[in-house]
C-alpha cells in the first residue's frame, strides 16, 4: 500500500541494571514513522499520520474500517481537504486542532462529525501528538481517532433523561427542595416557589436553616429524622409547618432521601420531598369533629329509642289491661241481653251491636296492640346492638351454621325445604351476634320462599383478600330491582303482602355486620330467588 514503508526495525540491546531494553515505540516513531505501521495497523483506534505541511503521510487499517477509504486515496492529500469532513464548522475544528498540536505539542479530545465513504455520517473524537526528530524539531503530527458512537448514544438517552426527570419535578405538584453542603439549596422546582411564596432566586443558593420557612412548632425535628439524615438514606414522612412569604402557613408532609457520599470528599445532598396536606389536615379535623358530633347523636338517638320503647310500653300494657276489662264487661252485656224482660226487638237491636260493631272493634284493637308490642321490642332490640360488648375471636363459621340448622331443623321440615352448607372461611367476630346475622338470613329464606317449588337454601364461601365473603343463597320469590335498597332500611320488609313480621332482621343484621367492619349486600331476581352476601375480616 503505498505511503507504507516495509522495512524492519531494527532493535537495540542495552544493558540497564542487568536487564535488556528495548528501543520505545516513541523513538520508533521519531525515527520512521512509517517503520511503525505493522505496529499501528494492530490499533483498534484509526491512526493517521501528517507532515508539517499538513499533508496526510499514513492512515492504519483500523482508519481504513472506520471510515471505508483506503490509504492510497487518502495519502498525499491536505489533511484539511479529505472529504471526511462533514460541513466547514468541522473543517475549522480540524484547523483548530492542528494549531494547537504545533503550539504546545498535544491537543486536547475533539468531537467532530464525519462522514464515511458510504455517506454515513459519523460522530468521532480527536486527540492529536507532536512528534519530533532526533534533534529536537516537529517532524510529523499524528492524531488518533475514536468512534464515540456509543457515547453519543449514552450521553443522548442521558440528556433525554434528564430532560425527562426535570420535567417530572418541574411539573410535581409537590415540593421538591435540593440542599448541599453547609445546608445550601442547590434546586427548587416551580411548586416550590408557588406554595412557599419565595423565588428560586430568593432560595438557591441561600442556607435553608437561615431561611424563615419553618414555623416556630416545626423547628425541633425528631431525633429519629436527625440520625437518618446524618447515616443517609430516607426518611419517614415527617409533618412541618412552613411560613409563607406572605405569612401564611402551610402543613407538608416532608420526606427526605440522601444522595452521594461523603467518603474520600465526596458530595452529599439531600433532597426533601414535600407535600401539602393543609387540605387533609382540614378534612381530618373536620371529619373528627363530626365523628364525635355524630358518635354523641347516635348516643342521644339509642338512649330516646330505649326511652321511648321502654316507656311507651307503660301505656300499652294499660290499653291492653283496661280493653280485657272492656271484655269482661261486654260479656256481663251479652248475658244481660238475655233477660226475657227486654222487648226482642232492643234485644236483637244490642245482640247486633255486641256481636259485630263491639266485637269488631275490640278485634282491631287487639291485633294494634300485638303489633304495637311487637314493634317495641324490636326497637328495644335494634337499640340494644349499639350497647352491646363485643367478643372478638376466630370463628369457625362451619360449626356455627350447623348449630343454626339445629334450630332451624322443625321448620325446614315442615316446609319441606333444604339447607346445605358448603366448605366455609373463618373469620374474626362476635359468636353470639353473627349467629343472630346467619339465623335471620335463613329465617328470610323460609319466609319468603316460593311455595310451588320445593325451597332450598345453600350457603357458600370464599377468602377474597382480607375479607371472608359467604353467601346465602335461596329459590324464594325474589327481591323486585327497586326493592333492593330498601330491604335493609328499619321496619322494611322483603314483600309487605307476602308475610309478617315487624321488618327488623336485615337491619339488625346490618348493623351487626358495621360493626363488625363488614358489609352486606343482596342480589335478587323476582320470582327466581335472591343472594345475600356478606363479607367479614378474614383470619390472617
Amino acid at each position: 500500500m503505498p505511503g507504507r514503508s516495509k522495512s524492519t526495525v531494527d532493535t537495540r540491546k542495552a544493558t540497564n541494571r542487568g536487564g535488556v531494553k528495548r528501543t520505545s515505540i516513541k523513538n520508533l516513531l521519531r525515527e520512521d514513522i512509517l517503520a511503525a505501521s505493522a505496529i499501528l495497523d494492530g490499533f483498534p483506534d484509526a491512526v493517521m499520520a501528517v507532515d508539517m505541511d499538513g499533508t496526510v503521510r499514513y492512515v492504519n487499517v483500523a482508519f481504513e474500517k472506520l471510515l471505508g477509504y483506503k490509504a492510497e486515496e487518502l495519502v498525499g492529500m491536505s489533511a484539511l481537504d479529505l472529504p471526511t469532513y462533514r460541513g466547514q464548522e468541522n473543517m475549522e475544528k480540524g484547523a483548530v486542532l492542528f494549531e494547537q498540536v504545533l503550539e504546545s505539542g498535544y491537543a486536547e479530545p475533539v468531537d467532530m462529525d464525519a462522514v464515511t465513504r458510504d455517506g454515513q455520517e459519523i460522530p468521532l473524537s480527536f486527540t492529536a501528538s507532536l512528534l519530533r526528530d532526533a534533534s529536537g524539531n516537529p517532524a510529523s503530527l499524528v492524531a488518533v481517532i475514536r468512534d464515540v458512537t456509543e457515547r453519543k448514544r449514552t450521553e443522548l438517552a442521558l440528556r433525554n433523561s434528564e430532560e425527562k426527570l426535570k420535567t417530572y419535578l418541574e411539573n410535581s405538584p409537590d415540593i421538591i427542595c435540593v440542599v448541599g453542603k453547609k445546608g445550601v439549596i442547590t434546586y427548587i422546582n416551580r411548586a416550590t416557589e408557588e406554595i412557599t411564596g419565595y423565588s428560586r432566586d430568593e432560595m438557591v443558593g441561600y442556607s435553608f436553616t437561615k431561611l424563615p420557612l419553618l414555623a416556630p412548632e416545626s423547628k425541633t425535628k425528631p431525633d429519629e429524622w436527625k440520625e437518618l439524615n446524618e447515616a443517609g438514606g430516607a426518611t419517614r414522612p415527617q409533618e412541618f409547618v412552613i411560613v409563607k412569604k406572605d405569612g401564611g402557613k402551610v402543613c407538608v408532609e416532608v420526606s427526605t432521601l440522601t444522595i452521594g457520599s461523603a467518603d474520600n470528599g465526596g458530595n452529599v445532598e439531600v433532597v426533601a420531598i414535600a407535600r401539602d396536606i393543609t387540605e387533609r389536615k382540614h378534612n381530618e379535623e373536620e371529619r373528627h369533629k363530626l365523628s364525635i358530633e355524630l358518635a354523641e347523636k347516635n348516643r342521644e338517638l339509642e338512649q330516646i329509642v330505649y326511652v321511648a320503647s321502654h316507656d311507651l310500653r307503660s301505656p300499652l300494657v294499660n290499653v291492653q289491661g283496661f280493653s280485657k276489662e272492656l271484655n269482661y264487661s261486654l260479656e256481663e252485656l251479652v248475658s244481660i241481653t238475655q233477660d226475657e224482660a227486654i222487648p226482642p226487638e232492643i234485644r236483637g237491636e244490642l245482640n247486633r251491636i255486641i256481636k259485630s260493631d263491639i266485637a269488631d272493634s275490640f278485634q282491631y284493637i287487639e291485633t294494634s296492640i300485638t303489633k304495637m308490642d311487637s314493634l317495641l321490642a324490636g326497637l328495644l332490640r335494634f337499640s340494644r346492638l349499639g350497647r352491646a360488648a363485643l367478643t372478638f375471636e376466630e370463628l369457625n363459621i362451619n360449626l356455627l351454621l350447623v348449630d343454626i340448622k339445629k334450630d332451624f331443623e322443625y321448620r325446614l321440615k315442615e316446609a319441606g325445604a333444604s339447607l346445605e352448607i358448603g366448605e366455609l372461611p373463618s373469620c374474626v367476630g362476635d359468636a353470639v351476634q353473627l349467629n343472630q346475622v346467619f339465623s335471620n338470613l335463613v329465617d328470610n329464606a323460609l319466609k319468603y320462599r316460593e311455595t310451588r317449588r320445593p325451597a332450598t337454601i345453600k350457603i357458600t364461601g370464599c377468602e377474597e383478600d382480607t375479607q371472608a365473603v359467604y353467601c346465602v343463597e335461596d329459590n324464594g320469590i325474589g327481591i323486585a330491582p327497586e326493592h333492593q335498597t330498601k330491604v335493609f332500611e328499619i321496619f322494611q320488609r322483603l314483600d309487605p303482602d307476602f308475610n309478617t313480621g315487624e321488618g327488623l332482621g336485615l337491619s339488625i343484621a346490618k348493623r351487626i355486620i358495621g360493626r363488625h367492619n363488614g358489609n352486606i349486600w343482596v342480589e335478587s331476581e323476582k320470582d327466581v330467588g335472591s343472594k345475600f352476601f356478606v363479607s367479614l375480616p378474614a383470619v390472617e
